[in-house]
């Protein structure tokens, strides 16, 4: 520990002041700094100046690698802030492109007009083939990472990029557009999922590209057949031979933030030459909601105000009268049963008929038409609903409700390894085992300064640790406030910007493992439970294989904070240490008055980073 406190309390009080402590290492960086920050996906610190990116490489003590800038897209975006800020307009905005833009869920990012991978610096596509980055697809199946751009004679063109070896694999033309289509093709309503890109098994790719769904060759790239359908969803049959299109609203119309609106219209297509498997659409009762394979020769359609089975081939309905129920939320197969989940209640439906099998539904204790996600988790003591205005927990068999606690629950978190359930109502706090609550849902009052800006929550051995952005609270078992502090930031300190933002969730928001939950709104929670296997293991694959070597996880014992303080001498900054367990500060180090350094702490990495007389100097701080 002493070690540790004289390493941060040199390297901070020579840091900023006129005498120099020797950095652990460094290295010269050409151009004036700007800024440091965290590459997202990969953890990966990067160093920016008016000339150059630098990845910094912890591991080896050095520069990673280095990416120059283009110098007039630099002077571009640098003259159209100085405008900006002095209130005069101009129009350099227009010409200027975004100098760094991640592509997400990948670690590849487009840094001037140039695909990178981030973890080596190597360019996949180089300068001056497209203007600007329109989308990107991360695609689980085949592993791949599929991006659309437009170039600079306002073409479209389509990458597809292995990130088993980040390589491009073939690049294709999609045509060129007018101004007005590609804003309306970003601005779209329709949420990316709805429209991911899908392989095949012998690896071709279904792409939609504005009006047109388009099966391209997954070797080369050549189109194979393009159909005009104005496709809003699809699907694949399990032969993966036929593919199921729902057609999307005129005019892409409004969409909630994780379903898209679509219409009544599906149409089933033979993927070998792209034509119409039926005379002519079906029209739903309503408009379509979601889908699900039944089997190898059906399919099961959720529409919103009820659900039936259609066949691929023919179109046609296992059942002559679909099954009708209000605001149907979900539907899990179970065997030769079907169990739909509607406005409030569940009912057990025979797939084979489409009649009820109970003699009444399940109903639970909430509004039937309830707003915002609804969560459904099944525990080993009865069946847990979260929803916005309610948690209550209820018998498997019979549907008798054993609690309900009416709660506006503004965020919720799972740890379901520790069957530990943290619900946030304002500054209350739900923290339950919902198998060991017996009849009451006892709650907390905390005296939290943000909630909406709790992040997360760890298990301790003696309690519990909810961190937020900028404040933290330890509990003991029973949750009595061991600890809490909230630390106040200076609002006009441009190197807020860069703290430690980067201490919140990252890439495990989606996580309930281990001894940590994170906070999200129950529509957000209900999206993350979407994610199919599949997907949760390539993201989980290519995080590992992206992860700078020697990016440790977070802290166990300890959170760090930076606070602005105000005082007579002046507004200065103190870098705060946080033992978890007590609920203590075991550390608090003044970093300066100084606010033209740039510098960032990572307390993932142990490592301060600064920029001092034009080098990037490293501090350890263990």
């Amino acid at each position: 520990m002493k070690n540790y406190l004289l390493t941060i309390l040199l390297a901070f009080s020579c840091l900023f002041s006129s005498a120099q402590q020797n950095p652990d290492w460094s290295f010269p960086i050409e151009g004036k700094e700007k800024q440091i920050f965290v590459h997202n996906f990969t953890g990966i610190t990067v160093l920016e100046t008016t000339k150059f990116y630098y990845g910094l490489d912890p591991v080896n003590k050095t520069k990673l690698w280095e990416i120059p800038k283009d110098a007039t897209n630099e002077a571009l975006n640098t003259a159209s802030n100085v405008s900006s800020m002095a209130g005069a307009d101009v129009g350099l905005d227009k010409f200027a492109k975004k100098s760094w833009d991640p592509i997400p869920n990948s670690p590849l990012v487009s840094i001037d007009q140039q695909l990178v991978n981030v973890t080596t610096g190597e360019v996949l596509v180089s300068n001056g083939s497209y203007k600007e980055v329109l989308k990107s697809n991360f695609i689980a199946t085949a592993f791949t990472s599929v991006i659309e751009v437009v170039t600079e004679d306002n073409i479209r063109k389509l990458y597809n990029i292995d990130l088993n070896t980040k390589k491009v694999v073939w690049e294709s033309n999609l045509g060129k557009y007018s101004t007005a289509a590609q804003l309306a093709n970003k601005s779209s309503s329709i949420p990316s999922t709805a429209l991911t890109p899908k392989t095949t098994k012998n690896g071709d790719l279904l792409y939609k590209e504005k009006k047109d769904l388009i099966l391209f060759d997954g070797k080369s790239g050549q189109e194979k057949w393009r159909l005009e359908c104005n496709p809003g969803s699809f699907f694949l049959n399990e032969a993966e031979d036929i593919v199921v299109v729902v057609e999307a609203p005129s005019g892409l119309k409004a969409a909630s933030s994780y379903k898209p609106k679509l219409t009544k219209k599906i149409m089933s297509v033979n993927l070998s030459n792209g034509k119409p498997l039926w005379k002519k659409p079906i029209k739903l009762e309503d408009n379509f909601i979601d889908a699900q394979v039944v089997n190898a020769d059906e399919f099961l359609v959720n529409f919103g105000s009820g659900i039936n089975i259609y066949e691929f081939k023919s179109g046609d309905q296992r059942w002559k009268k679909s099954y009708k129920a209000k605001n149907v939320k979900t539907i899990n197969q179970k065997g030769d049963e079907l169990e739909v989940f509607y406005s409030n209640k569940v009912m057990m439906v025979s797939a084979e008929s489409g009649s009820e099998i109970w003699k009444k539904p399940i109903k639970f204790d909430m509004d039937e038409d309830i707003e915002g996600g609804v969560i459904k988790k099944e525990y080993d003591q009865g069946i847990l609903m979260v929803h916005g205005s309610g948690v209550g927990f209820y018998n498997k068999e019979t549907g008798k409700k054993k609690w309900f606690a009416k709660v506006e629950t503004d965020k919720v978190a799972f740890n379901d390894a520790k069957n530990i359930v943290a619900v946030l109502d304002k500054k209350k706090l739900y923290l339950f085992n919902p198998n060991e609550v017996v009849k009451k849902l006892d709650k907390l009052k905390l005296d939290i300064n943000k909630p909406d800006e709790m992040v997360a929550f760890n298990i301790l051995d003696n309690g519990y640790f909810l961190r937020g952005l900028n404040e933290y609270l330890t509990l003991d078992k029973d949750g009595n406030v061991l600890g809490q502090a909230y630390y106040k930031q200076l609002k006009t300190d441009r190197l807020l910007k860069a703290a430690l933002a980067a201490s919140s969730i990252g890439m495990n928001v989606a996580s309930t493992g281990g001894s940590y939950g994170f906070f999200m709104s129950p529509e957000m929670a209900e999206a993350a439970g979407d994610i199919s296997d599949i997907q949760s293991e390539a993201l989980g694959k290519l995080y590992d294989q992206s992860a700078l070597r020697g990016n440790s996880q977070e802290s166990k014992l300890y959170a760090y904070f930076m606070e602005g303080i105000k005082s007579e001498e002046g507004a200065s900054l103190e870098f705060v240490k946080v033992e978890k367990a007590s609920g203590k500060e075991v550390n608090r180090i003044n970093v300066g008055q100084n606010r033209k350094v740039i510098y960032k702490i990572l307390p993932m990495q142990s490592m301060l980073y600064a920029v001092v007389d034009g080098k990037l100097n490293a501090y350890i701080l263990d």
